[in-house]
């Protein structure tokens, strides 16, 4: 029985420090950057009151997380419903999705949202003009409804004014805007329910770009449909197509990200390509000339992660750095400047996971690894790892402080925020049951998360 126990308490360790707090950087005019303000960010900066996400999803103009309670969070513009709190007022903090807890995976695109539930069912809201909830009508919602006929969902992504679906036997299906085939199906139909996307079974990976759609194979490689104007289904061509055509000169990719009207791959050898349109350089590669077929963005060999907005980029490095470039009007690079970056440049932030909406991003912050000692390389100690009625921090020098406790299964339980402290800080656990908790300590210079146990007298 002692062996299962530490099995289970170890597995549960695992998935409580992958819940953390969430950065984001670019334009803020309808407060999607979920900081209490509505300036645009030139740097990340961290959103109010999420402490346990596990997934972001940034939108067009709002952004979506998931947190470790299988809830969702979102916040931004909401004239259309997109948050999904039963309003249409815009918020620049974190509010609730209305009435959704088993949510396993999170899209935002565009002015409406998607969510999958543990059960392959997918909850869709916001704006509905052309079918993109799914739900059989075009009636918008500012909460959440059932995307018709779908049970059996592992995967979703969220288009501009469409949605897609990849189902459990690797087919596609998709729903909503299609006047440039980016439905897939061989037509220009809008559909206000799922259809399947023509001639694919071994999907394993979807991405919905503004007008069109890709598909990550089994085998590596990629198709693409939709709108191509230029070049963006990497076929070599600049012709739309309504069903899902082969993007040339690719079969190692593990990974894919459709923006407004570019495209990015990771490939296993952890370089990026990228093709598609790139008047401002989204492409990486140092020029502005638009290719339809796919070029190495240069410089980066360690990527295990893309992601593509309207006109600039983002990569997730192994060492959980993040590079990005392209359009940089409203601080879309996160870099401090406003400037069009034509080659990938590294930002201050460290990531387990990126989003990249229209014009701005959202990143997951790395959990920090559990100190094995109680004094860690920032200074920053606890008097015991072992603690009845109080936690004392001690702090070498004065500093200001961020903390939250997470119990074993990921729920937060205690969060503090002190201006300047100095010597010793008493964190008051009194009302706290037994067991085993995990304190995430956060100041100027890194984030670190201690093991403690709670006893009782």
């Amino acid at each position: 029985m002692r062996k299962i126990f530490f099995v289970f308490i170890t597995f549960i360790l695992a998935g409580s420090i992958n819940a953390a707090p969430i950065e984001s950087w670019g334009y803020n005019a309808y407060g999607q950057l979920g900081n209490g303000t509505k300036a645009n960010g030139y740097m990340p900066v961290r959103i109010t009151g999420i402490w346990n996400a596990i997934a972001v999803s940034a939108g067009g103009e709002h952004s979506l997380a998931l947190l470790s309670d299988s809830t969702v969070m979102a916040w931004g513009y909401n004239e259309d419903g997109q948050l999904g709190n039963g309003t249409k007022i815009d918020s620049d903090t974190p509010v609730v999705v209305y009435g959704i807890k088993n949510v396993i995976a999170i899209s935002a695109k565009g002015e409406h949202s998607l969510a999958l539930l543990s059960d392959g069912t997918i909850k869709s809201w916001g704006n509905n003009e052309y079918g993109q909830l799914g739900d059989g009508t075009t009636i918008g919602r500012d909460t959440p409804v059932t995307v018709f006929g779908i049970n059996n969902a592992v995967k979703i992504s969220a288009g501009w004014e469409y949605g897609m679906a990849l189902l459990s036997d690797n087919t596609i299906k998709a729903w909503g805007y299609n006047n440039s085939g980016q439905l897939g199906n061989g037509t220009k139909i809008d559909s206000d329910t799922p259809i399947v996307v023509c001639g694919i079974n071994n999907a394993i990976e979807i991405s919905a770009g503004v007008l069109h759609g890709l598909a990550l194979l089994s085998d590596s490689t990629i198709k693409a449909w939709g709108f191509n104007k230029y070049g963006q289904l990497g076929n070599g061509a600049s012709i739309d197509s309504d069903t899902p055509v082969l993007v040339s000169g690719i079969n190692n990719a593990k990974g894919v990200s459709a923006g407004s009207c570019h495209n990015l791959a990771v490939l296993s050898d952890g370089k990026v390509k990228a093709w598609g349109y790139n008047a401002c350089g989204q492409l990486g590669n140092g020029t502005l000339v638009d290719t339809d077929t796919p070029v190495v963005v240069p410089g980066i060999s360690n990527a295990i992660m893309v992601s593509a907005g309207s006109m600039f980029s983002l990569a997730l490095l192994s060492n959980a750095n993040v590079q990005v470039w392209g359009q940089g009007d409203f601080g879309q690079i996160g870099n401090g400047g406003d400037s069009t970056v034509k080659v990938p440049v590294q930002i201050g932030i460290i990531a387990s996971k990126i989003s990249a909406g229209d014009f701005h991003s959202l990143a997951l912050e790395a959990p920090p690894a559990i100190e094995e000692q109680i004094t860690n390389k920032q200074g920053v100690s606890i008097g015991s790892s072992i603690f009845v009625n109080k936690i004392t921090l001690l702090l070498p020098v004065e500093q200001k402080i961020q903390y939250v406790m997470y119990d074993i299964c990921g729920r937060v339980v205690l969060t503090g925020r002190e201006s300047f402290v100095k010597g010793k800080l008493d964190i008051n656990t009194s009302n706290m049951k037994q067991g085993v908790y995990f304190l995430v300590v956060k100041t100027a210079i890194k984030r670190s998360c201690f093991k403690v146990i709670k006893l009782v007298k």
